[in-house]
């Protein structure tokens, strides 16, 4: 009985780390799976990435080509310049320089001349304003000053005539 106890357990022990080994591998297996199924994920990643850098360095090469066409067109524009302007008559164009200069000064002179001109006439102008107002104020006063002159006049010459009208009535 002893030993039927013995095997039982044995058998027991045995099923019963069958069933967690058995366990394991699955567990083992899902995992591995699993790391399978990261890693395949991440080389895709991976591809994507070095994908889109390919673009990239296609993309930047093209642009330095274009960089690099754009420079030797520009070189070469400024090679026709300095070569033009080694050409040019340095004496003649400092002969303009100055003839322009001059035309400038005797324009500015003339400009200067033209306002101050103007200004004077302004000036004049405004003076001549304020005179006519100070000269028609006085014709102003003037003519209030013969009306009531004329008006003081008449009073006096009505007063006379009627003391006149008075003495010849007394004395008539």
């Amino acid at each position: 009985a002893e030993v039927e106890k013995r095997e039982r357990r044995v058998r027991t022990l045995e099923a019963s780390r069958e069933a967690e080994h058995t366990t394991k591998m699955a567990e083992v297996q899902l995992k591995e799976r699993l790391v399978k199924e990261e890693i395949t994920h991440a080389v895709e990643l991976e591809r994507v990435k070095l994908k889109a850098a390919n673009e990239r360095v296609a993309a930047a090469t093209k642009a330095a080509a274009a960089a690099e066409e754009r420079t030797r067109q520009i070189d070469s524009s400024f090679e026709e310049f300095k070569k033009r302007y080694r050409e040019s008559s340095e004496a003649a164009l400092i002969q303009e320089i100055a003839t322009l200069k001059g035309d400038l000064a005797a324009s500015e002179s003339r400009i200067n001349k033209i306002v101050q001109e103007k200004n004077e006439a302004i000036f004049e102008k405004e003076q001549h304003r304020t005179n006519v107002h100070k000269l028609v104020r006085a014709l102003k006063r003037e003519r209030q000053k013969v009306v009531a002159l004329e008006e003081k006049d008449k009073g006096q010459l009505r007063f006379e005539y009627a003391n006149t009208g008075q003495h010849l009535a007394v004395g008539g």
